[in-house]
């Protein structure tokens, strides 16, 4: 039986992964490979985030740590830590 998953639906759960999980990063920037090349296959890639220390579990390396005067990003301890954005095509 074919079954099939939407590409939002998709997105969803690896944001939910990248941002809660503890496992290794290697395993989420599998999920990142996967999930993009999905997105552009599909033509639908719209670009993802860095989430910051307050969207991880505590203990764990952050996508992102800003200056202190909030100007730029300065340091990117764990880039698998991402948020990917949806795309205009998969908005509701």
């Amino acid at each position: 039986m074919a079954k099939t998953v939407s590409i939002e639906a998709m997105i969803q759960v690896v944001n939910n992964r990248n941002a809660k999980s503890t496992v290794s990063a290697e395993m989420r920037t599998g999920w990142n490979c996967l999930l993009e090349s999905i997105l552009h296959d599909a033509g639908v890639y719209a670009g993802y985030g860095y989430l910051p220390a307050e969207n991880v579990p505590a203990g764990q390396l952050p996508g992102v740590v800003r200056c202190a005067d909030g100007s730029k990003a300065s340091e990117f301890p764990d880039e698998s830590r991402r948020e990917y954005y949806l795309h205009r095509k998969l908005r509701k």
